[in-house]
C-alpha cells in the first residue's frame, strides 16, 4: 500500500485515477465470471457428447442385436426343408412308411419348435434373473414349473398331431373347426404318447371279474390309504366268487418330496400307475386315456372296468350283484357304459374364462353337452373299453373327461350309455347329506356315494360291512 501511495497523485487527479482502478478491478471480476462459466459449459458439452456417444452406441448394439435375432430367425427359417426333416424323423419317428411330408406341414412344425425353443429360453432366462433363492421357491411352489410345462406339453401335441397327420390333417382339413376334425379318421391326432414312470403290468396276471382304476393326485396319500383299508380291500371279495383289484393312476409331479413318497408307496403296495404327463385337472383327460390304454395293453383279461375318483365310496356288495346280472343278460360282451346317465343338452358348456371348466367356442362350438355319464363313477364293459381307446386316438382333446370319454367319444365309437338300476338312488352326488344317508336305511339302495371329507369314509364302510352282514345285500 506504501508503494501505490506514492504512485497515486495528489490533489484533483486523485479522484480520477482510483475511479479508473476500481474499473479495471471490476472488468477483471466480470471476464473471470466469464471465464469459468465458459470452462464449465465446455465440461458439460463434453460430457453430454460422451453421454449421445454411449447412448447411440447402446442402441447401435440393440439394432444389431435385433438384427442378429432377425438374421437367426431368417436362418431358421430358411434352413433346408429336407434337414429339418430328417431331424423330426429322428425325433418323433415316421409314423407312416414313406410318408412325403410337404413344405406347408413342416413349416407349421418349425414354427412349433421355433415356439417350444423361446419357451426354454424364456424359462432360462427367467431363472437367470432370479437369485438362488427365488429359483427355489419356484421349485417348491411347483406351480409356474407346471404351467411351464403344460404350456410345452400342448405345443409338443400339436407337434406331434401335425406330423402324425401329414397331407391330409394339414392340407386338406386346415379349415375346419377344432372339434369337426373328429370327423377325420385316416389321421391320428391324440396318439397319447407318454412315458410310464411307474408300471405295474402284472396287476391282471390272472383273469379278473373287475379292474378299479381310481383317479387320484400325487399329494393324496392319505384318500389311497383310506380306499386300500374300507371297499378297495380286494380280499372280502374272494368268497363272492370273484377277483378284484385296484390301481391308482397317476400323473407327474415336480415336487420331489411328493414323487419320493409316491415311489414308496408302490415299492410297498404295488398298485400305482404313473405316466409323465402334469398331474392337473386341464389334463384329466389324458388321465382318462391312459386307464383305457393301460386296461387295453396289460388288462385284457377284466370283464369289467370302474373308473371312479378317490373322493367316492362304493358298496361293491351292490355292484359286484349288478355286474353278475349284466353277466347273465349278456351284456357283459357288448360295448356298454353305465352310469348316472346326463341326458342330452342338459349340462351347460361353461364360457367363463379362467375357469377349470372353461372350454371356448372354437373347442367345443355347441352351447350344451350331449349325453354323458358322470365322471365320479362309471363302468365299462371291456368291448367298451377298447372301442373308446382305439377311437380316442382319432378325436381332438378336450379336457372335460366324463363329457370326452363317456360322451363324444364313446358315441363315435358306437357305444352304449345305460343307467344303473334304480339309478335315481345308486348315486350320492351331494357330499353334505353323506354321513346322514350311510346312518340310515336309505344308504341300502346306494352304489356310490360322494364324500369330500375323506374322514367320514370309513364310519360309511363299517355301515356298509354291518349290512351285508345281515343280508341285505
Amino acid at each position: 500500500m506504501s508503494a501505490l501511495k506514492g504512485w497515486i497523485p495528489k490533489g484533483k487527479y486523485r479522484l480520477i485515477v482510483l475511479l479508473l482502478m476500481w474499473i479495471i478491478l471490476f472488468q477483471i471480476f466480470i471476464f473471470g465470471l466469464i471465464a469459468s462459466n465458459l470452462t464449465h459449459s465446455h465440461a458439460v458439452n463434453h460430457s453430454n457428447k460422451d453421454v449421445t456417444l454411449a447412448r447411440g452406441e447402446m442402441m447401435s448394439n440393440d439394432a444389431k442385436d435385433k438384427n442378429d435375432r432377425k438374421d437367426n430367425n431368417s436362418n431358421w427359417e430358411s434352413t433346408n426343408i429336407n434337414d429339418e426333416a430328417n431331424d423330426l424323423k429322428m425325433q418323433f419317428g415316421e409314423t407312416r412308411s414313406k410318408t412325403k411330408i410337404n413344405d406347408d406341414t413342416l413349416k407349421q412344425i418349425l414354427k412349433i419348435l421355433k415356439r417350444l425353443k423361446s419357451e426354454k429360453v424364456e424359462r432360462y432366462n427367467s431363472a437367470n434373473d432370479n437369485n438362488e433363492s427365488t429359483i427355489q421357491k419356484h421349485f417348491a411352489s411347483n406351480t409356474d414349473i407346471d404351467e411351464h410345462q403344460l404350456r410345452v406339453d400342448r405345443m409338443l401335441r400339436k407337434v406331434h398331431a401335425i406330423w402324425n397327420g401329414t397331407d391330409t390333417y394339414v392340407a386338406n382339413h386346415r379349415s375346419l373347426k377344432v372339434w369337426d376334425r373328429a370327423k377325420i379318421h385316416d389321421a391320428v391326432i391324440s396318439p397319447h404318447d407318454y412315458t410310464y414312470l411307474i408300471n405295474e403290468p402284472n396287476i391282471c396276471k390272472d383273469d379278473l371279474f373287475l379292474l378299479v382304476y381310481v383317479y387320484t393326485a400325487p399329494s393324496n396319500a392319505y384318500q389311497r390309504k383310506v380306499i386300500r383299508e374300507t371297499w378297495g380291500k380286494v380280499s372280502l371279495y374272494s368268497s363272492l366268487g370273484v377277483v378284484i383289484r385296484v390301481v391308482f393312476l397317476l400323473g407327474k409331479t415336480h415336487i420331489e418330496t411328493v414323487q419320493e413318497s409316491i415311489t414308496q408307496e408302490s415299492k410297498i403296495y404295488h398298485d400305482i400307475v404313473q405316466e409323465d404327463f402334469i398331474d392337473a385337472y386341464e389334463n384329466l383327460s389324458h388321465k382318462g386315456i391312459m386307464g383305457l390304454k393301460w386296461v387295453t395293453k396289460f388288462c385284457r383279461n377284466t370283464k369289467f372296468v370302474l373308473k371312479i375318483d378317490d373322493d367316492v365310496l362304493v358298496n361293491m356288495f351292490k355292484l359286484i350283484t349288478q355286474l353278475k346280472n349284466m353277466i347273465s343278460s349278456g351284456e357283459s360282451s357288448e360295448k356298454i357304459i353305465r352310469g348316472n346317465v346326463w341326458a342330452n343338452g342338459i349340462m351347460p358348456v361353461v364360457r367363463e374364462k379362467g375357469t377349470t371348466l372353461y372350454v371356448s367356442p372354437e373347442v367345443y362350438p355347441n352351447e350344451n353337452y350331449g349325453e354323458y355319464c358322470s365322471g365320479a363313477a362309471y363302468l365299462l364293459t371291456q368291448p367298451a373299453v377298447r372301442a373308446i381307446y382305439k377311437k380316442s386316438l382319432y378325436v381332438p382333446y378336450i379336457h372335460i373327461e366324463d363329457y370326452y370319454i363317456t360322451g363324444r367319444i364313446a358315441t363315435l365309437a358306437g357305444v352304449t350309455r345305460k343307467k344303473f338300476d334304480n339309478t335315481t338312488q345308486a348315486y350320492l352326488l351331494f357330499d353334505e347329506y353323506f354321513l346322514l344317508m350311510y346312518q340310515s336305511d336309505a344308504s341300502d339302495s346306494l352304489i356310490f356315494g360322494l364324500s369330500s371329507n375323506i374322514m367320514y369314509v370309513p364310519q360309511a364302510w363299517q355301515r356298509i360291512l354291518l349290512r351285508h352282514s345281515q343280508g341285505v345285500y
